[in-house]
């Protein structure tokens, strides 16, 4: 006999064999659709309100060499896990050339918000002490300490909202 998918896509698993016997109801394939590829993340609470759906996710996969695809988030929950204390949010990536495959594990980053021009300092040269931060500057031949306001933090680096020129 024949058997037809009501979907497009691609069969992904085979539940029979040629000559099993089966009864109504029975899985015999899986159809996978590959357009668009989806990733489900798991959202934290206090980041909720700072998304929204058509918001732009960079998806990173490991197993192509960190290679970068972009997504964009098609729905989020309207309710938190209670377990978790996160938000199911639906991003959809297009991949027209097949190298991203069903279950494969991805990092995904979702961009907010942007500042062009920012000026940024790695994590690393930024001081706390007593909730006050601070860099180091040569001023005169000198290391002084400048007090410094921080905002957006990224892979390593944050943003200097005030206390430095950019020339320092």
């Amino acid at each position: 006999t024949d058997i037809r998918a009501p979907i497009d896509g691609v069969v992904s698993a085979r539940h029979i064999k040629v000559g099993n016997t089966i009864t109504q109801n029975t899985p015999t394939f899986r159809v996978t659709n590959l357009d668009p590829l989806v990733a489900y993340v798991h959202i934290p609470e206090k980041e909720f309100r700072k998304l929204a759906p058509q918001q732009t996710a960079d998806v990173v996969v490991d197993a192509l060499g960190g290679e970068r695809f972009t997504g964009t988030i098609s729905r989020i929950s309207p309710t938190v896990d209670p377990k978790t204390g996160t938000f199911r949010a639906r991003v959809e990536v297009q991949d027209p050339s097949r190298r991203l495959k069903p279950g494969m594990f991805a990092r995904v980053n979702i961009v907010y918000e942007r500042r062009e021009d920012a000026l940024q300092l790695p994590r690393t040269a930024i001081v706390d002490a007593d909730g006050t931060q601070s860099v180091f500057v040569v001023v005169g031949g000198k290391a002084e300490q400048k007090p410094v306001q921080t905002g957006l933090a990224n892979n390593g680096w944050v943003e200097v909202v005030g206390g430095l020129q950019g020339d320092e």
